[in-house]
């Protein structure tokens, strides 16, 4: 019994890591790097997380001057976007 579950456990990992990682993607190469930020802009804790996320933008915009995030697979450098989402101070 354990032998066979394990078998099948093994045949199931085996067969989604083959059909994810079989050829290329169907996505040209990025132009952009996103990064989200999650930060509590609004509510009770809106003090600590709106210095945070200045201070996110205020790095992001300082690595866009410098002319991005050096990507070495593509030989180019990428800008980053950024995006802010207010979690109202909701820890849900």
């Amino acid at each position: 019994m354990k032998k066979s579950l394990f078998f099948t456990l093994w045949l199931a990992l085996a067969a989604v890591f083959l059909f994810t990682t079989s050829g290329k993607a169907a996505e040209a190469d990025p132009t952009e790097i996103r990064i989200g930020c999650n930060a509590p802009l609004t509510g009770m804790f809106a003090g600590f997380g709106t210095g945070g996320a200045w201070g996110v933008k205020a790095a992001v915009e300082d690595i866009n001057k410098l002319g991005g995030v050096s990507v070495k697979k593509l030989g180019k450098k990428l800008p980053v976007k950024l995006f802010t989402v207010d979690n109202e101070s909701d820890p849900g």
